[in-house]
């Protein structure tokens, strides 16, 4: 079969809309990227500079939207991408926070309610952060829209994640986990999760108690 006859697949699940998380690190802070595959970058491979990590913003839920269209020029295929989210308050660190992210290359990612993890650009392609406040009256509006924009040759990417590995306490109390990863991980005295041998800085659990890696 051709390459153009793919079989197309049906939702399994459902279709819920939105985002749960945007997150962002400027593309300064880098070490390498790895080449797409397939409209697939594999996060593991993305490595940072030393004291640069991925920069969580914390919208208001279910106020991200993302949107991607796709133009023909002479040169090939354009992408237009704008991605909003309100971000709540007026938080001075706040400020100051968006103040260093305004006037950088950007790369920026979003967790979506199917639990898709999407790359919106890649490190030869940026995106760039605009900002406007507003503060209407009780009960309106107070915070600030946050606009990333681009237009790039390449569509967003799927991030392929590790494969994490679950993790058990045996009849001892001790941590059992099942995985092929080359971090080891361990419990400390005061029973939180602790991992070396690898890129462990990038480990955490999440409020359930899952780990997550970023």
């Amino acid at each position: 079969m051709s390459d153009y006859m793919s079989t197309f697949q049906n939702p399994t699940e459902a279709l819920v809309g939105g985002i749960d998380s945007i997150q962002c690190i400027p593309i300064i802070g880098i070490a390498s990227f790895p080449e797409t595959s397939n409209l697939q970058v594999a996060e593991m491979e993305i490595s940072f500079q030393p004291n640069y990590a991925w920069l969580d913003l914390p919208i208001i839920e279910d106020s991200a939207l993302y949107e991607e269209t796709e133009s023909e020029t002479d040169h090939g295929a354009l992408y237009q991408k704008d991605l909003n989210g309100l971000l709540p308050a007026d938080l001075l660190a706040n400020r100051q926070a968006l103040l260093k992210l305004r006037h950088l290359d950007l790369l920026v990612k979003y967790r979506d309610h199917l639990g898709n993890h999407k790359l919106l650009n890649t490190a030869s392609e940026p995106l760039r952060l605009s900002v406007s406040f507003k503060t209407e009256s009780y009960g309106g509006q107070l915070g600030f829209t946050l606009n990333f924009r681009g237009q790039h040759t390449q569509p967003s990417q799927f991030l392929s994640l590790p494969n994490l590995p679950q993790f058990s306490l045996n009849a001892l109390g001790q941590l059992i986990y099942a995985g092929d990863l080359t971090e080891s991980f361990s419990l400390n005295t005061d029973g939180q999760l602790e991992a070396a041998n690898g890129q462990n800085a990038r480990y955490s659990l999440d409020s359930r108690g899952r780990i997550v890696f970023s």
